[in-house]
């Protein structure tokens, strides 16, 4: 992460443009303010992980904002560790969230999918 922030310095973005926040996922949405244009997460994501990141980004994003997260195909959603743990798999939740999300997966595995939220879906 050092290395990104400081190439992002050298471009005149870091600060500027973009911020970078190691810190524990679960809190990062605290240190945001509202109007984000991209959100990355990937954190051993299963289908819990999109559904929370749905909810914790939701009102921070742009109204052109987008979430994109590592996972999104079937042979991901098969991986051993995703059924042995007893995770939801990603694409359970993909159906859950389509009604309110515009929702892509780069079907390469293990996948990569954007969420943008629908206008005039209802947040909250």
């Amino acid at each position: 992460m050092l290395m990104t922030a400081y190439r992002l310095s050298d471009l005149g973005l870091y600060d500027t443009w973009v911020q970078l926040h190691h810190e524990d996922a679960k809190r990062v949405p605290e240190l945001l303010s509202p109007s984000v244009d991209f959100v990355h997460v990937d954190i051993g994501n299963d289908g819990r992980t999109y559904l929370w990141a749905a909810r914790a980004f939701e009102k921070l994003l742009s109204p052109n904002g987008m979430l994109l997260l590592e996972g999104g195909t079937e042979e991901r959603d098969a991986l051993d560790w995703m059924s042995q743990d007893g995770r939801i798999p990603i694409r359970e939740a993909l159906m859950d969230l389509e009604k309110d999300w515009h929702i892509f997966t780069f079907q390469a595995f293990p996948g990569l999918t954007m969420m943008g939220r629908r206008h005039g879906a209802s947040i909250g």
